[in-house]
Parts: C-alpha cells; structure tokens; sequence
C-alpha cells in the first residue's frame, strides 16, 4: 500500500515503510497555496489507480488527475477534469466509480469611487466602477491629480495584469 502526501507535487511512500520520493505532478509547483494539490488516491474499479490534483492560482483551478503505476510511479500524462472560476477549497474525495467531491470558494473583488470636496467630505453617492465582468479587481492607486488609477486585474487562466484607466469626468 502506498501513502501521499500533499506538498510541491506531492511525495510517495510505502505505508510499511521506505524513502518517500517526489511525484512531480504537472503545473502542482506553481499552485497559489501550496499543500493543497493533492485531493484524492483512486483506485478504478477497473483496478487502475490514479492521483487526482489540482493547480489553481489566486481566482482559478483546474482538477486533474493521472495515472499511478503498481510500483508507485507517475504513468502517463494528465487528464483535466475540470476548471473554472474562484479556488478550490482544502481536500477532495473520490469514490471507485469515479464521482468526484470537492468545495469552490468564490473570490471576488471590486473597484468602488466615493466622490469628495476639497476638504474630503463626501459629496455624491458610493458607486463601483464598471470594469470588466468576469475578473478580480483589486489594489487601486489613484494618480496626484485624480486623473488616472492603477489597479490589479485577475481573470480565470490568464496571468495577473497591471491596468491604467484615465477618469473621463
């Protein structure tokens, strides 16, 4: 019997002993919260088993899973089960008939403008910009003069983006 562990890709080890060895599962290096890849040890009722785990960033995942041979190693290339929006919650089950469970936390963020005077009293109502559907915007940084903000945008499977926006008052 063979027991993992969670971590940069993941270890093996036999339950009865024996040096663990690294798995290297593909893209689990580059996860947002490392310790998480690994969510489930199969074994099909076609007697295969398989290693399901995810690689997820700040507002996006992708489950997948792949082979494990009888020795114990990593047999063949993976296979995505599935993707999407927001992060992938600690842990995972599986059953022998291949139904998957796992949780998703929704992440998500917006920009929003308070107008004020000179003397920063509010003078209009609080309103979230209108920025793009579908992505996480956060960390806004106004220029001196007002004109300009700077803010981070995330969207499910693209990298992180620095954008600038000009104020059209």
């Amino acid at each position: 019997r063979w027991q993992r562990f969670a971590g940069d890709g993941g270890l093996i080890a036999a339950l009865a002993g024996g040096k663990a060895r690294s798995a290297h599962l593909p893209g689990a290096a580059q996860n947002y919260e490392p310790g998480d890849a690994v969510r489930a040890w199969v074994r099909t009722t076609d007697g295969r088993e398989w290693i399901i785990y995810s690689v997820t960033s700040f507002d996006s995942w992708k489950l997948l899973r792949i082979g494990i041979s009888a020795q114990g190693a990593i047999d063949g290339t993976p296979e995505l089960l599935g993707a999407g929006a927001g992060r992938l919650g600690p842990g995972g089950a599986a059953s022998a008939d291949g139904r998957l469970a796992y949780d998703i936390w929704s992440v998500g963020a917006a920009i929003y403008q308070i107008s004020t005077d000179d003397h920063g009293q509010k003078v209009g109502p609080t309103l979230q910009l209108p920025l793009p559907e579908g992505g996480t915007h956060r960390s806004p940084s106004l220029s001196r003069d007002g004109r300009w903000m700077a803010y981070d945008s995330s969207n499910a499977n693209r990298p992180n983006t620095i954008l600038v926006r000009e104020d059209r008052k």
